[in-house]
């Protein structure tokens, strides 16, 4: 990674970043600290109809639930502020039970 100290700009989205790693940025955080690799695929088949196994995403805990937790409740606080009529969307703010890690 390149030093971007000296980039006054960079906390202003100075940088390029393509749409699917800004998603893979946030589904973490909304994944209760949980990263996964981005998997476009559902399928794959070969020329004479073979099924090709799909690559898997690789999921593993990178930040402390609790943490993600907060991150989500601070970013929601901002929809709240700034467009009210339309809560946030994310599973960390649901009632479901956290689910563990996959190995």
């Amino acid at each position: 990674m390149e030093n971007y100290q000296n980039v006054p700009s960079f906390t202003l989205g100075a940088l390029n970043v393509t749409p699917i790693s800004m998603a893979e940025a946030y589904a973490t955080f909304a994944n209760r600290g949980i990263h996964c690799d981005p998997v476009i695929l559902a399928s794959a088949k070969t020329a004479d109809g073979n099924s090709l196994p799909v690559p898997p995403g690789n999921c593993k805990q990178v930040i402390d639930p609790t943490v993600a937790d907060g991150v989500n409740l601070v970013m929601q606080q901002v929809l709240k502020t700034v467009a009210p009529a339309w809560p946030a969307r994310c599973p960390a703010t649901t009632t479901r039970p956290a689910r563990p890690v996959p190995q």
